[in-house]
């Protein structure tokens, strides 16, 4: 198919997807600018490039759909409701469907080529407090859509975020550990079986152990003078991680209420956060291994870091008004 007859099927499809506004102002300059690059890079015989192009072109046009329908699920929601419910309504569905495309990439991935899918159901504890906090960040940064968030609102969406730190606490605390167990069990014998190994009971490592078998580790450990950087990180490791949903949604509360924020913005705001916070984790982790922070330096030391960010930014907003 040419470029050209690209266009006019892409086109077509976004005509029956999309509202007018949508086609005037997004989809057609996106055609156009594709269409002339396109043009240029066939001249110069640059096949990659077209391909790229191409690609491209997709993953724009699938995000304006995106977009569009979510747009026009909010309208038939809330047809006459205030501007309030309407940003609070846009920022958790896209708070649910972050969360979920998060869940289901942490359920592929390790059981991709290796093991069979129903060890899949073994992963899903492990993945809510992970995708809860990307969930919720992304949600808040693109889902105001360049608006000031109201006060309503910031307290709806962080009445939100602490029902979701209490959930992932008592998962990761309880639930998960359960869970993990289960899977290395079902995988060890998955592996036993095929090269004839004896299929024995695996003993519980550091995250199959509860919150307060891993509290009593830890004690134990300090009173008998052994150095246990795993456990002792592991531990404070179940507070920091819940608790960073609630204040990852607090940083990102402050950077919606200081900034307008529009979505492809805000979702790159989102990313660049979270890589940042989750790179702390692992570093402290490191850290906290080679013994050159403690263990609960270590795992605060995310947090406290998105905290600081969120009072600054508070502090900057309350001088200058945005």
């Amino acid at each position: 198919m040419t470029a050209r007859g690209f266009v006019a099927v892409v086109r077509a499809i976004a005509a029956r997807l999309c509202d007018s506004a949508t086609m005037e102002h997004v989809i057609e300059p996106t055609l156009a600018d594709f269409d002339f690059e396109a043009d240029e890079a066939a001249r110069r015989g640059q096949r990659a490039r077209c391909c790229w192009l191409h690609v491209a072109l997709a993953v724009s046009i699938v995000r304006a759909v995106v977009a569009s329908t979510l747009d026009r699920v909010v309208d038939q929601t809330i047809p006459l409701a205030a501007a309030d419910e309407r940003q609070t309504l846009r920022a958790m569905m896209i708070t649910a469907g972050v969360a979920t495309a998060v869940a289901v990439v942490l359920l592929w991935l390790p059981t991709l080529g290796r093991f069979d899918w129903l060890l899949g159901l073994y992963l899903v504890p492990m993945t809510i407090p992970i995708a809860l906090p990307v969930g919720l960040t992304v949600g808040i940064l693109a889902g105001m859509r360049g608006a000031h968030p109201s006060h309503a609102i910031v307290v709806r969406l962080l009445a939100m975020a602490m029902l979701a730190t209490i959930v992932s606490f008592a998962t990761l605390g309880w639930i998960v550990p359960e869970s993990n167990q289960a899977f290395r069990q079902r995988a060890w014998e998955q592996v036993a079986r095929v090269n004839g190994f004896e299929i024995r009971p695996l003993a519980r490592g550091v995250n199959e152990l509860k919150w307060i078998d891993l509290r009593e580790r830890v004690r134990t450990s300090s009173l008998d003078g052994i150095h246990d950087p795993a456990a002792a990180f592991a531990y404070y490791q179940m507070w920091t991680l819940p608790l960073a949903t609630l204040i990852l949604a607090l940083f990102a509360a402050a950077v919606a209420r200081r900034w307008r924020v529009r979505a492809a913005i805000g979702s790159v705001a989102a990313i660049t956060t979270l890589f940042a916070h989750y790179s702390l984790i692992f570093a402290g982790r490191q850290a906290a291994m080679d013994g050159a922070l403690g263990p609960a330096t270590a795992a605060w030391l995310p947090d406290l870091c998105v905290v600081a960010g969120a009072i600054a930014i508070e502090l900057t907003a309350r001088r200058k008004p945005a």
